[in-house]
């Protein structure tokens, strides 16, 4: 709530984040934002953040860097002491990066593209590694046509059904595979987050601290959940509507794009979470301010082709940054909607905490503005395991064997990339000479 003063500098920054809280809050802190506590307990925290009071940012259009720092009238010889020792550290990695390149000749030698395996092991299949579905094929459907019944009987008009894969003991190292995801799958809200070891303050009595010392998340989200500017502009960017593509016969992708942007269902799934989300909006924005500038447009990315919309509106002066993440949150295209009555289904049907999946992870900055994502196409690490969320939404329309190739599809990348980055350390261990 306490914004802090910036320099004139400061003020001139190209980006939004000065510093502040970065994390994640999760899908069970619902509970925080109108709807009924979960029922089931998760194995990670329900949100988690640290304080950042110096950071790096690189503009990577430009290639140039930014240097920032928080302090105060106790700590500001101790902040221009950090900002000498990095440029100083800067300077000599670019040195040495210069002398290796002369070294190796004119040209820069490029790291050699990471590969992709093919296919993905669940637990249904054979593979070196297993991944163990929270429900296979026939429960999945069985969970889709439930869902149906629902919709038939006026319960609820569109539910956000998910799955969960975990492979146990995790088989890769968490940042190997989040740089291999950068590689082979750029997503404009992609996030890295490790928190251990904790620092604990022994005042602090309230929930476990210790599940964050092994918790690290790799996420690969192409979707934004909300953000506020410095000037108090919301945005909201849900997706509904995915689907694969062609990138062997661009004809044949062409023709997906346009499919999936005519599609009456996909269309039907985007259009009603657009609406839940101006309904959100609404509560914390000028009154008419409200509007949709971007309704169901195509965008596609480095696997798959996507229905995007756009809402935004201009917060009221009365309420808070959190304020606005409360009225929006969980976001719409990861509950369905109605979205309170949705999530009371979502409990009964899966019958589990979703934990961090279809919560949110971005930052809360000094200056009063925020960004936050989906999680979606994430991995989260936790006491050795890896787990993978997955899911899509259902409605009146769906097919439940199109439900469970959609999920699939959304899974497999992820599950490919850690397939892949399993074998790359299996050739190039941890502890070789780069």
């Amino acid at each position: 709530r306490r914004q802090i003063k910036s320099s004139d500098a400061t003020a001139e920054l190209p980006f939004d984040f000065w510093g502040g809280y970065v994390g994640y809050i999760g899908y069970e802190m619902r509970a925080e934002c109108g709807s009924q506590p979960s029922p089931f307990s998760c194995p990670t925290p329900d949100a988690g953040f640290f304080f950042v009071d110096r950071l790096l940012a690189v503009d990577h259009d430009t290639d140039a860097m930014f240097l920032v720092s928080i302090y105060d009238s106790t700590s500001e010889v101790a902040s221009e002491c950090w900002h000498s020792t990095t440029v100083a550290s800067i300077d000599s990695l670019l040195k040495r990066r210069d002398l290796r390149q002369s070294e190796q000749g004119a040209q820069p030698v490029e790291d050699q593209p990471k590969q992709m395996g093919d296919g993905v092991g669940w637990q249904e299949e054979s593979s070196a590694l297993k991944f163990h579905a929270n429900r296979d094929m026939s429960g999945y459907i069985e969970d889709v046509n439930k869902c149906l019944e629902l919709i038939n009987d006026g319960e609820t008009y569109e539910v956000c059904l998910t799955n969960q894969l975990k492979c146990t003991p995790s088989p890769v190292d968490p940042k190997g595979l989040y740089q291999t995801l950068r590689e082979v799958n750029p997503s404009p809200y992609a996030a890295w987050l490790s928190f251990g070891p904790v620092r604990h303050d022994p005042k602090l009595t309230v929930g476990s601290l210790s599940s964050l010392d092994s918790l690290v998340i790799a996420c690969s989200s192409p979707e934004r959940f909300l953000s506020l500017d410095q000037c108090g502009h919301l945005e909201a960017k849900p997706i509904k509507g995915t689907s694969k593509r062609d990138l062997d016969d661009p004809i044949a992708d062409q023709a997906i794009a346009e499919s999936l942007r005519t599609c009456v269902k996909e269309r039907a799934e985007n259009l009603m979470i657009v609406d839940l989300l101006r309904n959100d909006l609404g509560r914390v924005c000028r009154v008419g301010s409200v509007h949709v500038p971007k309704l169901i447009q195509l965008e596609s990315y480095a696997t798959v082709h996507q229905l995007v919309s756009t809402i935004c509106g201009q917060r009221r002066d009365d309420v808070t940054a959190v304020n606005c993440v409360q009225a929006a949150f969980p976001g719409g295209s990861m509950t369905g909607a109605p979205k309170l009555r949705t999530m009371d289904l979502i409990d009964r049907i899966e019958g589990r905490p979703r934990g961090i999946y279809s919560g949110c992870i971005g930052y809360f900055s000094v200056n009063g503005s925020f960004d936050l994502n989906v999680v979606i196409r994430t991995a989260v690490f936790h006491d050795g395991d890896v787990t993978i969320g997955a899911g899509g939404a259902v409605v009146a329309l769906s097919n439940p064997e199109a439900e469970y190739a959609e999920m699939k599809l959304k899974a497999e990348r992820l599950c490919t990339a850690i397939e892949t980055e399993a074998h790359r350390s299996l050739h190039f261990p941890s502890n070789q000479a780069s």
